[in-house]
């Protein structure tokens, strides 16, 4: 089973798109573990990163498609040209029942896919229902906006119908993305048509109102959870900010008993990112990927220590207790035979406290991490 828990991209709230909470309930946490543990091998096999993966949980999808899961894969901005075997920044996957993993980058297999699914459509209601399900994966290309609900038209000729679902953009910037289906006069799909019009201008969102949105996504999803809500509390920091930009970072108590009325109690974390999704990250690995996949491929040694730096302000969020001094000069980075790097870092208490977290990373020559350590020494002497 893959080490990486469910909670790192499952135990999340949504993608925006997202209709309905109970979508989880109706597949099955194992299932999608299962599914996300097989998409994963299918990213050990490329011998590359699986970047920031993401399940697309959408009641639509769930009920338009049993036995299917679908993700999203991103990559940092510009490093789609790295990428082997048609990867792009933003990718779609679907684990079928068979366990089957297809890229949905694939036009042709997108269609064949709901080609499968939807026959017979001949009234405008039943294809505005299938652009809408199509809007669903379309706006998950367009990670970093948040859409409105989708609009849709349906234009009826002597060739059959076409529907088109609009989505306009409500934050993140301005513009609308566009999902067209076309049925012929005996129902059958004849085509599958996606555009966008979008800017990645941002429009001014006070940051109290930003906080306060995020505030009732964390607290959504702790309840949700059945953990308290009492501890939870916003943690700021100007290079988290930078690096995830238009995310805020909270803390609260999972674990009363875990170094409980010491500096060094730990907190877990949830990132509520720019899009409204909210990621939990409860445990030592999930941490580490989520630092690591925000630059995902790591190819070159400044991306290794700008997702080493991330990884040692999330720790540092993480035992918010503790004051720890600036960590950057003590990131290490030595090349591996055969390409490769390993990185390590030392977290070091400052006044206050003693102790230290040593990180050390071990990733392949396309930067996926095949070995990792977190060791965390509360009152040790450096």
């Amino acid at each position: 089973m893959n080490p990486r828990l469910l909670s790192l991209w499952l135990g999340v709230a949504v993608l925006a798109c997202s209709s309905a909470p109970t979508a989880g309930a109706e597949v099955g946490r194992k299932k999608i573990l299962q599914a996300e543990h097989t998409l994963t091998k299918h990213f050990e096999k490329l011998e590359v990163a699986p970047g920031r993966l993401r399940y697309l949980f959408d009641e639509r999808l769930t009920r338009a498609f049993p036995g299917h899961f679908f993700f999203q894969v991103r990559y940092a901005p510009g490093s789609g040209k790295r990428l082997p075997g048609g990867l792009e920044d933003v990718n779609l996957f679907v684990v079928g029942p068979d366990g089957r993993v297809q890229g949905l980058n694939d036009r042709d297999f997108l269609l064949t896919l709901f080609h499968g699914q939807f026959g017979g459509v001949k009234t405008e209601r039943r294809a505005g229902e299938v652009a809408r399900i199509f809007a669903v994966l379309v706006v998950a290309r367009h990670p970093g906006f948040v859409f409105a609900p989708a609009e849709v038209k349906t234009v009826s000729d002597a060739t059959g119908l076409t529907t088109v679902a609009r989505r306009m953009v409500r934050e993140g910037g301005t513009g609308h993305v566009e999902a067209e289906v076309r049925f012929g006069m005996d129902g059958k799909l004849k085509s599958l048509y996606w555009r966008h019009r979008l800017s990645s201008a941002p429009r001014i969102v006070r940051t109290a109102v930003r906080v306060k949105r995020a505030t009732k996504v964390a607290t959504e999803e702790l309840q949700r959870l059945k953990v308290s809500t009492t501890t939870l509390r916003q943690f700021t920091d100007v290079e988290l900010e930078q690096a995830l930009p238009g995310s805020v970072i909270f803390s609260y108590v999972g674990d009363a008993q875990k170094g409980a009325g010491t500096n060094w109690a730990r907190r877990d974390l949830i990132v509520v990112e720019a899009d409204g999704n909210a990621v939990l990250l409860t445990k030592d690995l999930p941490l580490a990927e989520y630092a690591r996949s925000v630059y995902d491929p790591i190819v070159t040694d400044e991306q290794a220590r700008m997702a080493m730096r991330l990884h040692l302000r999330l720790l540092a969020a993480r035992y918010s207790g503790v004051a720890f001094k600036p960590a950057g000069d003590s990131i290490r980075i030595e090349p591996l035979a055969g390409g490769g790097r390993t990185i390590s870092a030392r977290l070091e208490a400052a006044t206050g406290a003693t102790g230290h977290i040593d990180v050390t990373w071990r990733l392949g020559k396309l930067g996926r991490m095949t070995s990792w350590t977190v060791h965390v020494r509360p009152g040790a002497k450096s």
